[in-house]
């Protein structure tokens, strides 16, 4: 029998398509909201519901001008409207950044940091924009910042009619509080908390705050999230029934996850009994392999369940059932997604006995069980 037709799209722009294609088919409000609540952000008026959603996947804004975000959204919200801007990178944040001193080098605004810094100044020039206007230009006073050392006498500006007309009226026009930027990584938490990362943080000005950089001020208005974070709206989506069809991001995500680049492993540390949730995620990419007893009630609200891993590969095995009962390993999720979903994990000895032991297991598992969830 012959493969069925399939569809699939490849790399970050192609998973970000994919991903709000799924949202925009599922014609449900509660789909965005799980997005929108997912997204790593500090600003107090960023919006976690939303009405309307209008997405411009990889508008172009011009090599001259803004460049190309992986995506635009206008989320409406019942009050004032907010815009959305979100670059992807298939790696995680330290490898898709460059220095601040590359300022003005090859590649830089290619880089994580240089594309969320080009989004910012073109939130500024949208902010000035006026339907009657035939170019969206950046102001005057960036070229007074150190931005100047790539445009080296040059304001960034575009002025094509077609995107003006199609695709700025529809972003344009908002109070610059309205505006928020948002990185897609494979970190396994949120790299912008990360004090090594500092020097890769994207470098902001603004005439509010002198000729200083001002991200400490800024930083609020940038989110972030991960793919498993993507992955799991997806399945909770379609676990509620709201999205009906099959996910094409999904499909996406299975082919494309070879292709992702996580940080490099740094030790063999083992996971300490008691640790909970957000440090447990800080192993993610620390060990390739390994096994613990976790609490993710997403997975299953009622006991904590066995995980083994290697790489992107795991299984749970959830022995709360009997003694005797040698339960089916769970293979459906892949690790990042599991991680993402721990509460609480502790760790299991190599000295403890294989998982074919189910008395042993059970007799773990209620122990847990009665300490933690009850």
């Amino acid at each position: 029998m012959s493969e069925p037709s399939k569809f699939y799209m490849w790399g970050e722009r192609g998973l970000i398509a994919t991903f709000f294609a799924d949202l925009h088919t599922a014609q449900n409000p509660e789909a965005w909201g799980e997005f929108l609540n997912a997204i790593a952000i500090d600003a107090p008026n960023f919006p976690r519901k939303a009405e309307t959603v209008v997405s411009v996947i990889e508008p172009d804004f011009a090599n001259k001008g803004f460049g190309h975000p992986d995506a635009v959204l206008r989320v409406g919200t019942g009050n004032a409207p907010c815009v959305v801007t979100m670059e992807a990178k298939r790696t995680h944040f330290a490898k898709a950044c460059k220095p601040r001193t590359l300022r003005g080098s090859r590649g830089y605004n290619s880089s994580l940091n240089g594309q969320l810094e080009l989004d910012y100044v073109l939130a500024l020039a949208l902010e000035r924009f006026h339907l009657d206007s035939t170019q969206l230009v950046e102001p005057e006073w960036v070229a007074k910042t150190p931005y100047e050392r790539e445009r080296r006498g040059r304001r960034r500006y575009l002025k094509n009619p077609i995107v003006l007309r199609e695709v700025v009226t529809r972003f344009a026009g908002l109070p610059f509080k309205n505006y928020f930027f948002l990185g897609l990584t494979t970190d396994p938490s949120n790299p912008f908390r990360v004090a090594s990362n500092t020097q890769l943080f994207p470098e902001i000005f603004h005439p509010d705050f002198g000729p200083e950089d001002c991200w400490p001020k800024m930083a609020h208005k940038f989110g972030w999230l991960n793919y498993a974070a993507l992955e799991t709206v997806i399945r909770k989506l379609q676990e509620r029934q709201i999205l009906r069809s099959d996910s094409l991001f999904l499909e996406s995500l299975a082919m494309n996850r070879d292709n992702m680049e996580f940080q490099a492993p740094s030790s063999e540390a083992t996971i300490a009994p008691g640790e909970e949730g957000a440090s447990s995620l800080e192993h993610q990419t620390s060990k390739r392999r390994g096994t613990s007893m976790i609490y993710a009630p997403a997975i299953n609200a009622r006991s904590f369940v066995h995980f083994s891993w290697r790489g992107e590969s795991c299984a749970l095995r959830d022995y709360s059932k009997g003694s005797s009962v040698q339960p089916p390993s769970n293979r459906g999720y892949p690790t990042s997604t599991v991680r993402s979903l721990i509460k609480q994990e502790h760790g299991i000895s190599k000295k403890e006995p294989p998982v074919a032991d189910s008395a042993y297991w059970y007799a773990k598992t209620i122990r847990l069980n009665a300490h933690f969830l009850h």
